[in-house]
């Protein structure tokens, strides 16, 4: 099997200072490709790091990923250093355990970094990318973005927000050969067991290092790319694609609260479902075969 290489290739990777985003760097840069990387502290180390690597090149802007001032720095920085941006990775951001009636401030920001800046970053670098007739972007969602999880409502809703963003963009981009994925990392990472409280590391936990999400990135990254729109959780060793589908339901010309509240096993059941390739046919064609138009 041929190894996957970024040869060529020029990559924007944010939140790369450690964790996630750092494995994203090391396994991106041992395999060709240019790097433009982003924290909100230093990168001097990592990228003494990386540049250690034969052929490894590497830039480095801090900032927070949110600014979209900072977000059109990075696309300008990669366009002057390395002449082209192919590869976006949106990795910034993070959840802690915080309950609904904390500070209202939260939720902006969660959605400012975890959200709106993966937005402008993407925005920014748009043209370039339907210019050169070729993208790949990978935002980060999370498993709490599409399940929830108590006391993490702010972080659900950001993530939340990058599942519709991705399945929005990968539409968009398809005709100009940009495709656009998400991931939902299994990391435990030192700031994932902080919020969490998580004391005694089982094997799956142990199994789930940053290293181990890194390789699902990479295909999705790559030019062999296989799919566009989706959700892939990785971890521990672990890939799968999530997916929200679309089941029959219930049907009655006639509908009224109480005929529904009877038949509400129709409306929950998940047997005989599709998965929508967009929101026209969830709607417009799922929908109205199951109601008999």
């Amino acid at each position: 099997m041929n190894e996957l290489r970024f040869d060529g290739r020029v990559a924007i990777i944010t939140g790369a200072r450690r964790g996630i985003g750092r494995a994203y760097a090391e396994l991106m840069a041992r395999r060709g490709a240019k790097l433009v990387l982003n924290a909100l502290g230093s990168l001097d180390e990592l990228a003494a790091e990386l540049q250690a690597i034969p052929g490894a090149e590497v830039a480095t802007l801090s900032g927070d990923a949110g600014d979209p001032e900072l977000c059109a720095a990075l696309v300008d920085l990669a366009l002057k250093r390395f002449g082209r941006l192919d590869i976006i990775i949106c990795n910034a951001g993070g959840g802690e355990m915080k309950p609904v009636t904390a500070p209202a401030e939260l939720f902006a920001q969660k959605l400012q970094v975890d959200a709106v800046g993966p937005f402008n970053l993407v925005r920014t670098a748009w043209p370039h990318l339907v210019a050169q007739g070729y993208g790949r972007i990978l935002l980060t969602s999370s498993t709490v973005g599409a399940y929830g999880i108590a006391g993490m409502v702010h972080y659900a809703a950001a993530k939340a927000a990058v599942i519709g963003m991705t399945k929005a963009l990968a539409l968009e981009g398809a005709p100009s050969g940009i495709l656009v994925n998400a991931i939902a990392p299994n990391a435990i990472t030192a700031s994932a067991a902080a919020s969490v409280s998580i004391t005694d590391i089982d094997p799956w936990q142990a199994a789930c290092t940053p290293e181990a999400v890194a390789p699902a990135a990479a295909v999705l990254t790559h030019e062999q790319c296989p799919v566009n729109g989706e959700l892939i959780n990785a971890g521990g060793g672990r890939v799968a694609r999530m997916f929200l589908a679309n089941p029959p339901g219930f049907h009655d010309p006639a509908l009224t609260p109480e005929t529904l509240l009877a038949n509400w096993p129709a409306v929950i059941r998940e047997e005989g479902y599709c998965v929508p390739a967009d929101a026209m046919e969830s709607g417009q064609v799922w929908a109205r075969k199951n109601a008999g138009f």
